[in-house]
C-alpha cells in the first residue's frame, strides 16, 4: 500500500477530481468485476489507474471489507513478494 501511495506522491501530474465521489460499495463491486474470470489480480493493478489519494484509500477499504467478508483471499508466496488478491472458490 505504501508502495500505491510513493508512485501517486511522484506523479508530475496529480488529477486530484474534485466534487468526484467514491463509495466503498461501487468499489467492491469493481474489484469483484476484476475476479469474476476466476483469475487472481495483483495488488497494485488494483490501483494502477488512480490519480487521486482518496479513490485509493476507498478502494483499500473496500479490499479490507472484502477480505473480513471472506469473499477474495489475499496471498503472498514469499516476504516481499507482490500479493495476489484471488476470488474465494465457492
Amino acid at each position: 500500500f505504501q508502495n500505491v501511495l510513493k508512485r501517486l506522491d511522484a506523479q508530475d501530474d496529480l488529477r486530484e477530481m474534485f466534487g468526484e465521489n467514491f463509495t466503498v460499495s461501487d468499489k467492491i463491486d469493481r474489484i469483484l468485476q476484476s475476479l469474476a474470470s476466476g483469475v487472481s489480480v495483483r495488488f497494485s493493478e488494483l490501483f494502477a489507474h488512480m490519480a487521486a489519494r482518496v479513490e485509493i484509500v476507498v478502494t483499500f477499504l473496500a479490499l479490507l471489507e472484502l477480505i473480513r467478508l471472506k469473499q477474495v483471499r489475499a496471498i503472498q508466496s514469499d516476504e516481499f513478494d507482490e500479493i495476489e488478491i484471488a476470488p474465494v472458490a465457492g
